[in-house]
């Protein structure tokens, strides 16, 4: 049977118009951003509280003890550190299992290191007091941009396409480094009371972790309510009666390559592989803890 052009044509457009039809309708046409969910193998965030995890130590590995760790970030075998303390603040790229310092990278004096991530491919730092953020090449860790921040800067991760930051009260920002534009995503909440002292940030799985400042509790948050959900009590993990004041627990990081979890603090000898695992359901409000025999944390910014 012979069709003419003019038909042939026609039965193309019908075809396109059927099919950006149902493109549009089942949303292919127009794709929305995926959001992760932050998963855990609980339910806690609760009234009940959250659910306790212990940590195991994996492996040791040495960490320089004059480093003022206050940002930590892994990437398939290396490790990105900012350290702090004005004039000795640096970005630095560290072989894990050595600790050697493989590249550095010094902050003008004026600048206190804090919190650092991984954002887009680039490594973003922020500094203390001086309401600035800082834009590093991965590579070369020379630094490529900078921008505004309308609060002190502490702790600093990303999820999803945002970087979010934390000025160590109750409440998480989200910040864009291209325009400098800071707004308050929620203020963390356990048992519905607000968690100040909010601090290093790290994202595993959808969920971001932070450590509470002037304690040795790493809590888990569910970005979608600001509730915390799990908690580890990391106490013992870095024992010693003769460690300086300020040597507190302060650098989370998780190499989602190798699916690993890295824990360290400021001026601490050690850097320590762990593995998290429930020990109670959110009914139990007794944090447990594992590791290496108990000790004491005092914590000090300075």
């Amino acid at each position: 049977m012979h069709i003419s052009q003019a038909a042939r044509g026609a039965t193309c457009c019908a075809v396109l118009t059927c099919l950006v039809s149902a493109l549009t309708v089942s949303g292919a046409a127009a794709p929305q951003h995926r959001q992760s969910v932050c998963r855990t193998t609980g339910k806690g965030g609760g009234d009940s509280g959250p659910d306790q995890y212990r940590y195991q130590v994996r492996n040791v590995y040495p960490h320089d003890p004059k480093a003022f760790t206050e940002g930590l970030t892994a990437d398939h075998g290396s490790l990105y550190e900012s350290t702090g303390r004005y004039g000795e603040s640096e970005v630095r790229r560290v072989d894990v299992h050595s600790g050697e310092v493989i590249q550095r990278k010094a902050l003008d004096v004026q600048h206190f290191g804090e919190g650092i991530t991984d954002y887009k491919g680039q490594l973003v730092q922020l500094t203390y007091k001086e309401k600035q953020g800082l834009i590093y090449d991965k590579r070369s860790l020379e630094k490529t941009g900078e921008f505004s921040i309308a609060t002190e800067g502490w702790g600093l991760t990303s999820l999803d396409d945002q970087l979010i930051m934390s000025d160590g009260s109750s409440t998480l920002y989200s910040i864009d480094p291209e325009t400098s534009h800071q707004k308050p995503l929620f203020q963390v909440t356990e048992n519905g009371r607000t968690v100040d002292g909010i601090n290093e940030l790290e994202t595993v799985d959808g969920c971001i972790y932070a450590n509470i400042f002037h304690s040795d509790r790493i809590i888990m948050i569910d970005p979608r309510t600001g509730k915390v959900v799990s908690s580890v009590d990391m106490t013992g993990l870095n024992p010693g009666p003769s460690r300086p004041h300020s040597a507190v627990l302060n650098g989370i990081a998780f190499d989602a390559r190798t699916r690993k979890m890295y824990v360290t603090g400021k001026l601490w000898n050690h850097v320590y592989e762990v593995t998290l695992k429930k020990v109670s359901s959110s009914s139990s409000t007794t944090p447990s803890t594992a590791g290496p025999a108990p000790g004491s944390n005092t914590s000090s910014r300075g």
